[in-house]
C-alpha cells in the first residue's frame, strides 16, 4: 500500500451474494481472436461449456478497446437491436 493510501474494504468478501440465482438476462461472451493471454480456442470452449453459448468474436488482443475500438463498438451496438 502506498503511503497515505488506504486498503480496500473487506465488505465485498464478507457479504453474501444477495440473490438466490442470476437474473434472467441475455448473456453474451466477446472473444478477442488475437489475445495471447486468453487464447481463442480456450475461450471458445469455456463459453460453450460454462455458458452454453457460442462466443461473439472480434479481431484484436487483450486490450481490444484500444486495438480495435470500432469493431468492438459495432458489436456492442448490435446487441441493442
Amino acid at each position: 500500500m502506498r503511503r497515505g493510501g488506504r486498503g480496500e474494504s473487506s465488505v465485498v468478501w464478507d457479504t453474501p451474494w444477495p440473490l438466490q440465482e442470476w437474473p434472467s438476462v441475455p448473456t453474451r461472451f466477446i472473444l478477442c481472436r488475437d489475445d495471447r493471454f486468453f487464447p481463442a480456442t480456450f475461450l471458445r470452449r469455456l463459453a460453450k461449456q460454462r455458458l452454453g453459448i457460442v462466443a461473439d468474436e472480434v479481431p484484436g488482443c487483450h486490450c481490444v478497446a484500444l486495438s480495435h475500438p470500432g469493431e468492438l463498438a459495432d458489436l456492442l451496438a448490435g446487441y441493442l437491436d
